[in-house]
């Protein structure tokens, strides 16, 4: 839950690592959440000014590399982002996809912003 509480690429790598052990093989990674947006999203550049701080973030080479890290060990990788509640962290970067300043979630599903 790398969301709430932000993990170091070397953290989520040795929870990859232990998975095997435990006869898992798929990570749930609880990427996004109202707390925070860490993750680098090229289409939405803007969005990744939502995460706790520009130290506490995941660019699109880290995530690449989490997957290709889990991929070779049998594990696969499903990133959740939570949409359309559990959104306030995208306001940070797109307020015009939040219902108002005081109404930070759910995303604004009336503008055309929120699907642009």
């Amino acid at each position: 839950d790398s969301a709430r509480h932000f993990e170091p690429v070397a953290a989520i790598k040795k929870i990859v690592d232990s998975l095997p052990y435990a006869k898992l093989n798929v990570l749930h990674w609880h990427a996004v959440d109202t707390q925070s947006f860490p993750i680098e999203t090229p289409s939405r550049p803007k969005l990744w000014e939502g995460a706790y701080s520009k130290a506490e973030r995941y660019s699109t080479e880290d995530v690449q590399d989490v997957v290709e890290h889990a991929r070779l060990r049998g594990v696969r990788v499903m990133v959740e982002f939570d949409v359309p509640g559990h959104s306030e962290s995208w306001c940070a970067g797109y307020p015009e996809v939040c219902p108002s300043t005081t109404c930070d979630q759910p995303l604004d599903v009336s503008s055309d912003a929120t699907f642009e």
